[in-house]
């Protein structure tokens, strides 16, 4: 058996998912509600439920458009507040990973207090939420393309399951069970097309 190690991608900046150790991947979307909410998933539920490949690609943009209308005001700013949170985090510890005990205490003191200074970090903290504020920005103005991956799926999940006329809970459980499903049981054809549909998005197991 091989141990695959997943983690959401939250709000956790290219450094950082760039640095994780071998053995460990970032889920291609901002968490495990957001893989729910993957096109080729929605495609092959709509197109199970009796949809059209044309009408179910409509409905997805529908759901893209209506799930970034809800990042506004309070909601908005949270997401660049934790963005900004996991940047300065990030720099914070490799300030910290870096101090070695030399010298006085004085001289330990200092160089504890120094690091932490912000004119010392790589970069700057009004620049890190400028460039943050600008992602989600980004995200919300091209939700077809940056949605699932910048923005939280518990948000809109239940969104994109209304466009199937399903409540959450009924869609979660549908994609579940279809995935779950056996050779002769009816909802193994759907099972095969979610499997496909995350061929390529999730590690190799």
């Amino acid at each position: 058996m091989t141990a695959i190690g997943l983690i959401d991608r939250d709000y956790w900046p290219d450094l950082f998912l760039n640095s994780l150790p071998n053995g460990v991947t970032a889920l291609p979307a901002h968490e495990i509600e957001s893989l729910f909410c993957i096109k080729e998933m929605f495609i092959a539920v709509a197109k199970h439920l009796g949809r059209t490949d044309s009408h179910a690609n409509t409905l997805y943009l529908e759901f893209c458009s209506e799930a970034a209308s809800r990042f506004r005001e309070g909601l908005l700013l949270k997401q660049i507040s934790e963005r900004f949170k996991t940047r300065c985090m990030e720099q914070v510890n490799r300030s910290l990973n870096s101090l070695h005990i030399e010298g006085s205490e004085a001289d330990v003191r200092g160089n504890h207090c120094s690091a932490l200074s912000p004119e010392k970090w790589s970069i700057a903290p009004d620049s890190i939420f400028d460039e943050e504020k600008a992602t989600i920005e980004i995200a919300i103005q091209t939700p077809y393309e940056s949605l699932i991956k910048l923005l939280p799926g518990k948000v809109y999940l239940g969104i994109l399951a209304n466009k199937l006329g399903l409540e959450k809970a009924a869609y979660v459980d549908l994609v579940v069970d279809a995935l779950s499903a056996a050779d002769k049981e009816p909802l193994h054809t759907l099972g095969v097309e979610l499997r496909n549909a995350l061929v390529g998005v999730l590690p190799d197991s």
